[in-house]
Parts: structure tokens; sequence; C-alpha cells
């Protein structure tokens, strides 16, 4: 019996099926073009490769055993995609859909898929199934966008729109909280009246527009003029609630001296209004 087996860069093709062979092997049994050989060495040929080929069902194309590599002869996943280099940001996967969208999933024996969508409206990446998204560097995950939407910055969950790791968050109110928890600090001390009032005298409030919008005006103190109690380290940023500290202390103090000075001015008062029961200061 007579057979011809017509070979391609990727495999052969026996009835129809493609097959694949591991890298460095080769059939059993090796014949020349037209060469007439026996079922048994064809029978040998064909289970080597029946034994390596791919399956097709209607037009489903599947491979159920070992690992696929392109660009590369040894795969170490079940699809190793490699490029050679030539060109970078080349794309080494890519999905096209005319349709709305093109989409690719990755789903765990859980159901959590993760996805990735191409719209012709937006693109978009994370979760479509009822699991949390995280997002990271360096193997890490970092930002973890809940079901709900909410954002944990270093926090896998948060009840906050926005949270970071160190308590700080948006209130659903759109409200930027700072993280104050005792819990959180050290070196506790009160602050003295006249370092307030020192802070205090030495900021100088200034009008402004950044830089990047010259539209909308600004009332606050520049980040390198303010007093040394008030700054950060960086010396390009300022904390709001340094000054509420400084002024609230400030007030308070202000507000001792005006309570002392009203006793004062009362017991003046009665001094006064025994012997001049007639003076203004004296008539209710």
């Amino acid at each position: 019996m007579k057979y011809t087996i017509k070979c391609l860069a990727i495999g052969c093709l026996l009835m129809g099926v493609p097959a694949v062979a591991m890298a460095g092997e080769t059939v059993t049994n090796s014949f020349s073009s037209g060469e007439v050989v026996s079922a048994s060495k064809m029978n040998s040929n064909f289970s080597f490769l029946a034994d390596r080929s791919w399956g097709l069902i209607g037009t489903d194309l599947y491979y159920t055993d070992g690992r696929v590599g392109i660009g590369t002869s040894s795969p170490a996943t079940k699809l190793d995609i490699v490029g050679n280099g030539s060109t970078n940001y080349s794309a080494l996967f890519h999905v096209k859909e005319n349709g709305t969208s093109a989409i690719a999933d990755f789903e765990h024996s859980s159901g959590a898929t993760a996805t990735v969508v191409g719209g012709d409206i937006n693109s978009f990446f994370g979760s479509r199934s009822n699991h949390p998204a995280a997002y990271g560097a360096n193997n890490t995950a970092h930002i973890w966008i809940n079901t709900n939407g909410n954002v944990g910055i270093g926090k896998t969950t948060t009840s906050y729109p926005l949270e970071m790791a160190s308590g700080a968050h948006v209130t659903i109110g759109g409200v930027w909280t700072d993280a104050s928890s005792r819990g959180f600090k050290e070196n506790i001390k009160k602050l003295k009246a006249e370092e307030a009032y020192k802070a205090l005298r030495g900021l100088e409030p200034v009008t402004y527009n950044y830089k990047v919008d010259q539209s909308e005006e600004y009332v606050g103190f520049i980040a390198e003029d303010v007093p040394e109690m008030v700054a950060m380290k960086d010396r390009k940023s300022l904390s709001p609630m340094d000054m509420v500290g400084v002024l609230t202390k400030v007030v308070q103090e202000q507000d001792s001296q005006i309570v002392a000075q009203n006793t004062q001015i009362s017991a003046l008062t009665a001094l006064v209004c025994v012997d001049h029961p007639e003076a203004d200061i004296c008539q209710k």
C-alpha cells in the first residue's frame, strides 16, 4: 500500500488532523517521496503522530496534553509565547473582534475571572466575576478594587471609596479625612502657646494660581516659606491639620485672655457702680 505524507512548517497533516512533534523528535520511520512502504511502518508513524495530535471538532481545534510554545522550543507554561526582540513594544498576543469589543478572559477554577476588554467606547481591565481586582508591581499587589468599587491602596478591603494603608481616606460624602488615631502616633506633646504664636506670626498668606491652571485663584501659603513647625520635610507640600493645630492653640489662648479680662471688667464695674450708681455702665 502506498501513502503520501504532506508536511508543513508546524507539523504534518494526517487525515485532516494537525500534529506536532516535541523538540528534537522525529517520526519512527522516514521515507523518500513516492516510496512504497509497509503498512506496519506507516502505522508506527501514525501512532507516533497521533500521540502528539491536536483534536478537531467542527471548527474547534484543541490540544489536551503537554505545553505549547510559540517562539520557543521549551515552553514553561501551558502556552508560552516568546518574541524575537527585534521590535520594541510589539504585541506578542493579539485579540481582535470586529464587533463592539475584543475580550480576553483569564479564569480560575474558583470562578474568579480577570478580563481585558478593548471596546469601541472604552477599554477595561479588571475582574469580570464577583471578585475583587488587585494591581501591583514587583509581583506584589498594592491597589485593590473591591466588588462595590471601593479602592484600597495598601489595603485589601475598605469601607470607604478610597482608603490608604495609613488610615487616611475619602468619606462617602467626598471629604478627605486624615488618619489621626492615637494608635498611629508617638512622642505626643502639648503645643505651647508661645510656639503657636511664633508659628502664626511667621505665616504669610498669599493668593496664587497653579501654573497648570491659570484660571483658578487660591488663597494659602508657600511651602518653602512657612515656619519650621508647620513645614513638611520635603518643603514642597503642607498639611492643613498643622495649620489648624496652630490656630486652635492661639484661639484658645486668646479665649482664655478674653474670659480673664471680662472677669476683671465685671469686678471693676461693680466697684464703680457702688460709688456712681447713676453711671451708664451701671444701668441695666
